[in-house]
């Protein structure tokens, strides 16, 4: 058997999907394991029910886990755990503090650039280097820090 990627396309001739096979060899190579560009054959009944059974598998936990978490959002919270958390979330990202009541109108406006300076680096450092993680393959880091950002999220919230 090839070892080159598929991917389905629309067909219009005949309104169903269809497999077109890519040749990623040279245009050079005569060899006999060249696949034609052009050969296409129809998607078959089992591939089309494979795949929405495997849609359909995947849409029914996670729409349970959906609506669980939205009620349990909904009836565990307390009008008392909404505030101290909104309290706590507002403080979090604030390298300096901003005293309203006592600090002029101009150190607070270079209280807040600041502190939005620093978040808007900080997310595009984090972001730049998932960028150069992928770009370098390091996939077990990539998945390690997915790991550890959904359960930091998971714990937290």
């Amino acid at each position: 058997g090839n070892c080159l990627p598929t991917h389905h396309e629309r067909s219009s001739r005949n309104g169903g999907f269809q497999r077109v096979e890519q040749n990623y060899y040279d245009e050079d190579d005569d060899s006999d394991n060249d696949i034609d560009s052009n050969s296409e054959e129809a998607l078959s009944l089992n591939e089309l029910m494979y795949s929405a059974h495997s849609f359909h598998v995947m849409v029914v936990p996670v729409s349970i886990t959906m609506i669980l978490a939205a009620l349990a959002v909904t009836y565990i919270n307390t009008p008392q755990t909404l505030q101290e958390g909104a309290k706590v979330m507002s403080e979090a990202y604030h390298v300096w503090r901003v005293d309203i009541e006592n600090d002029s109108t101009s150190k607070q406006l270079v209280a807040d650039f600041v502190n939005g300076f620093v978040m808007v680096t900080a997310i595009g450092a984090m972001t730049f280097g998932i960028v150069l993680l992928y770009k370098y393959r390091c996939m077990k880091v990539l998945i390690g820090y997915m790991m550890f950002s959904s359960m930091t999220l998971l714990g937290v919230l």
